[in-house]
């Protein structure tokens, strides 16, 4: 494609200045408020209907965001049969495998 003009190119303190960028169609939560009953139905409703959502103040550092979105980019980059050992399909979400070994038939219940 080739290089860009510089006449082009925009410093970015005459950019917009965007706290939360949203688009159009993905359920946005907003952990601010102080109803956590609603956040709980936000979540369920737009996971069930959407299969996803953006979450804005949550309170997270960047840094600890950073981390998360590092580890993520590293675990979807490995090969699939290595991924594959992390897929815990069980019948109850309150029941998981306690190694990734596929012959480890050991479970441990989770209790919140």
């Amino acid at each position: 494609m080739g290089e860009v003009d510089p006449a082009f190119i925009q410093d970015t303190q005459h950019g917009p200045k965007l706290a939360v960028i949203e688009a159009e169609g993905i359920p946005l939560i907003d952990l601010s408020s102080a109803n956590a009953s609603n956040h709980v139905s936000q979540i369920a409703d737009a996971s069930k209907n959407r299969g996803f959502f953006q979450v804005i103040n949550h309170g997270m550092p960047s840094e600890s965001r950073r981390k998360i979105e590092d580890a993520a980019r590293k675990f979807f980059a490995l090969p699939l049969d290595w991924k594959e050992v992390f897929d815990f399909v069980v019948s109850s979400p309150a029941f998981i495998p306690a190694s990734p070994d596929p012959d480890d038939k050991e479970l441990k219940e989770l209790i919140n």
